[in-house]
């Protein structure tokens, strides 16, 4: 699932379904968080154990990508712009959303 900022491309439906199309291809790289991130859990050797997995949030200078997976499920969405407690709550509505599905 995608949710793209309705000022992105909101005159060229064509333009946002590629645009749509670009963010989930570059998404699904690493799209299983356990595979992603292999050895910052399971080898205490190799990395500092950092937690699980949460979401990721990838910044640009015209907004932000955020990404929430569940299993073998994700969300992608965008904004303008929010700090970081919002993003971190709308990652946490996002997580239950994703369990009930």
């Amino acid at each position: 699932m995608l949710y793209l900022r309705s000022d992105l491309y909101e005159n060229d439906r064509e333009q946002a379904r590629k645009a749509k199309r670009s963010f989930v291809d570059n998404e699904r790289l690493g799209f299983d968080s356990k595979e992603t991130y292999r050895g910052l859990e399971t080898d205490p050797d190799s990395e500092p154990d950092i937690g699980t997995y949460e979401f990721t949030i990838r910044v640009f200078s015209e907004g932000f990508i955020s990404r929430v997976i569940v299993g073998d499920q994700g969300i992608i969405l965008t904004t303008d712009g929010l700090d970081l407690a919002s993003f971190e709550t709308v990652a946490i509505a996002l997580r239950v959303l994703l369990k009930e599905l």
